[in-house]
């Protein structure tokens, strides 16, 4: 998960995502459905009208594909969780964005696409509009985040798992090393 946020953070970092809808350009929405699509996760299972239906209006799909995990005092999100906001003052269709792996318990910190659009934007330089772009907000606290949808592993052959516990063991490093290594190739 860890190369695949990196590569996806790398390429969508202070750049303007769109993915579905022209009229409404560069939304939250159209961040975490790059993310699907770089995890090979349908965006059925995330598509709604306003952002905070992904939580409360989670389908089959939706569960299909991804954990839900209710935000709670002690829970700290992953590196590639959604999170996603609840409706309150100031974000009437709640937010998603998803988490960067800094996160901690008193702090969230996500990557983002339109949120305050006031002060991060581009100008489209055909019609003057104030284009939102992705970067890194800490939200200092959880503040209106509901809760989480952690990417499920999707299961992966016993023969390629099996192949690529050989290759470690048959490769160089100490057995402790070894060790390691199949442990994170079995998460």
């Amino acid at each position: 998960m860890n190369d695949k946020y990196n590569s996806f953070y790398n390429q969508t970092i202070n750049q303007s995502i769109e993915k579905e809808d022209s009229i409404a350009l560069d939304q939250c929405m159209d961040l975490i459905f790059a993310w699907c699509d770089v995890l090979s996760i349908p965006r059925e299972a995330v598509r709604h009208q306003y952002a905070y239906q992904v939580w409360d209006q989670a389908n089959d799909t939706t569960k299909q594909y991804f954990d839900l995990l209710l935000n709670t005092p002690t829970f700290i999100p992953q590196m590639g969780d959604i999170a996603v906001f609840k409706q309150i003052a100031g974000i009437p269709v709640g937010h998603v964005s998803i988490d960067t792996g800094k996160s901690d318990i008193n702090n969230l910190i996500t990557l983002d696409q339109n949120w305050d659009t006031i002060h991060y934007y581009h100008i489209d330089p055909k019609t003057g509009a104030r284009i939102p772009y992705t970067r890194v907000v800490n939200h200092y606290g959880y503040y209106g985040c509901i809760g989480f949808l952690r990417p499920k592993l999707l299961p992966v052959g016993d023969d390629v798992l099996l192949n690529q516990i050989q290759a470690i063991v048959n490769g160089s490093g100490t057995p402790q090393d070894k060790i390691l290594k199949i442990r994170e190739v079995l998460k």
